[in-house]
């Protein structure tokens, strides 16, 4: 990949210069001098709004631009203003009033701070705000002098750039140093040695928020977006983890290879491939289970109970909600509050649309089966092997003291195989009474029958079941009379091997 040399016109100017590309850390040769005019009257007014653009691979003045010169034990730093150039590469600095002569040292952005021997303290902003194509916040540079009055400028911090694909838009990403090393805030600029250099100061942050809500930037399947952050340089022992928010609240965290990355100043970082940023479709679990920093999980079923098997759960990834995304990536939430039992059988919880529900699981090798009604909203879970449903009663020579597990198959609920020896049978979770339990209803062989669910004694009678004939019982969560606020469901008894019809549908 070739390096990106910015070249910039002659003297009475400043230039930013000497960035590279692609990570590469060679600085070219021909570094651009500043020449101040003679001082002038004094300014003291500095600009909150100034910031630096970039346009292309050139790199640009703006208007209202301010640097600040100082010497070693100065009192303070000094400032100028830029007063030609904005819009070029090159700029003109005046500095107004009768300052100090004799400046050591040049700072970008200004400061008014007092320099400690050689050093200065600045900040580099933790908060930075999204600048297509260009800096999300003002890019620090340093630059020593031999004469007072000409300048080099040698770029201080790193451009990391994400490049994003796929739907949706964003409205913030925050980047994290998995070891924990400060990216921005606080910061000293040493200008002792033959460059000056920038490193974190104490209070300084290990993480980054680039906040994209002004224009929420729209990503596409075809061609990468790309998101500038202005970090410290410096070796991250254990990559970066980003957290990418989505206008429409949902969030996707992506965690880089668990290796040291160099950050270099005075360079561009690229990642090698775009991050594709894609919202599963339909019902899925959401969450920091199974060992991801938001994971999507996707949930298999379709007639009314959705399942996802050998959920892992650990003592810092045990957290989930329900989430359902339209084709047009709008997410429905199921939240529940907070529930923290160490494995919640049954949650009945109202739902309501929001992101901000929390289930917690206890930490557990084994692993879950985790259970979703649609049209109730209710979650069961059980560990991994132990089906949430079972069929009991007088059935396989039994006599309602042995459950016979539901499994989800083809989108069914069912349980195969069943012989009645009597007429009554009933359907349960977790292998308890205390929980859920469905009944109330006559089932005869082949047809549909409408049941609900019974907490009393009202067991499922069934009728044209022959001895000695095996059948397969079927379960559909799906309300049968959605204005019904009951938990009302299907059940067929069908001969072995036959899939009810769509009667019911």
């Amino acid at each position: 990949m070739p390096t990106l040399a910015l070249v910039a016109a002659a003297s009475f100017s400043c230039s930013k210069e000497n960035i590279t590309c692609n990570g590469e850390d060679n600085i070219p040769d021909n570094k651009e001098v500043i020449v101040f005019s003679e001082p002038q009257t004094e300014i003291g007014a500095i600009s909150a709004g100034t910031k630096t653009t970039l346009d292309g691979v050139n790199i640009n003045w703006e208007n209202a631009e301010y640097i600040s010169l100082f010497n070693e034990g100065g009192d303070r730093a000094w400032t100028y203003e830029l007063t030609a150039g904005a819009g070029t590469q090159s700029a003109t600095f005046t500095a107004q009033g009768e300052p100090q002569t004799g400046f050591t040292y040049a700072i970008y952005p200004q400061t008014s701070n007092a320099p400690v021997g050689a050093t200065i303290s600045t900040n580099l902003e933790s908060e930075q705000t999204y600048s297509k194509n260009g800096f999300p916040t003002l890019y620090p540079m340093g630059a020593k002098t031999d004469d007072g009055k000409s300048y080099v400028f040698e770029n201080l911090a790193t451009i990391l750039r994400l490049p994003l694909k796929g739907v949706g838009t964003i409205a913030s990403i925050t980047i994290e140093s998995v070891g924990g090393e400060p990216l921005a805030g606080a910061a000293i600029v040493d200008f002792s040695g033959e460059n000056p250099v920038m490193s974190a100061a104490d209070g300084a942050s290990t993480s980054v928020t680039l906040n994209c809500s002004g224009s929420y930037p729209s990503l596409n399947e075809s061609e990468p977006v790309y998101f500038n952050f202005v970090l410290f340089p410096g070796s991250y022992s254990r990559g970066f983890r980003f957290e990418i928010k989505e206008s429409n609240g949902n969030s996707t965290t992506v965690t880089t290879a668990d290796a040291a990355i160099e950050l270099i100043a005075g360079t561009f970082k690229n990642f090698d491939a775009p991050l594709t940023i894609d919202t599963p479709q339909g019902w899925n679990i959401y969450g920091t289970i199974t060992g991801g920093d938001g994971t999507w999980i996707e949930l298999q079923g379709g007639h009314g109970t959705y399942f996802c098997s050998n959920v892992i759960a650990s003592e810092n990834n045990n957290e989930f909600n329900i989430r359902y995304a339209e084709d047009d990536n709008q997410i429905f939430g199921i939240g529940y509050g907070e529930q923290t039992t160490d494995v919640p059988e049954l949650v009945p919880y109202s739902a309501y649309q929001g992101q901000d529900g929390t289930l917690r699981i206890a930490p557990s090798e084994t692993g879950y089966d985790i259970y979703f009604i649609e049209d109730t909203k209710k979650v069961i879970i059980t560990e991994t092997g132990t089906a949430a449903f079972s069929v009991i009663g007088n059935i396989n020579g039994t006599l309602f003291n042995t459950d016979f597990p539901m499994y989800l198959e083809n989108g069914w609920l069912v349980a195969k195989g069943i012989e009645f020896t009597g007429d009554a049978f009933k359907i349960r979770t977790t292998g308890s009474w205390e929980y859920y339990e469905i009944g109330a209803v006559n089932c005869t062989v082949g047809n549909v029958a409408y049941a609900w669910n019974y907490t009393g004694s009202a067991n499922m009678t069934v009728t044209g079941a022959e001895s000695g004939k095996k059948y397969d019982i079927y379960l559909d969560m799906k309300k049968h009379d959605p204005g019904n606020t009951a938990d009302n469901m299907t059940v067929w008894v069908m001969p072995e091997g036959q899939i009810p019809g769509q009667a019911a549908e």
